[in-house]
């Protein structure tokens, strides 16, 4: 089990330690915001924070974000008070 906090939920992630940080946001928490782009680490689609540094998800196994706290464009304002990077693409 790998805990995480995601958007400021915690979560048990019984994955394998090697299992795509991008391929968990997207397929086992429904996370659609980080995206794949070019899986070079080039181009920020997969974008994340990670204990409020910016990380390439696309790059980044589970277990190096293991007991961090990760924050996804999904997780950065609410639908009453979105964050202004939100209203941008609003």
């Amino acid at each position: 089990m790998i805990d995480v906090t995601v958007n400021g939920a915690p979560f048990s992630l019984d994955l394998p330690e090697e299992s795509n940080l991008l391929d968990v946001l997207r397929n086992h928490l429904g996370l659609f915001g980080p995206r794949f782009g070019c899986g070079a680490e080039q181009c920020g689609c997969c974008m994340v924070l990670v204990d409020d540094e910016a990380m390439t998800s696309c790059a980044t196994s589970l277990d190096a974000v293991a007991g961090r706290t990760i924050r996804t464009v999904e997780g950065l304002g609410t639908p009453d008070a979105p964050h202004p990077l939100q209203d941008a693409f609003l």
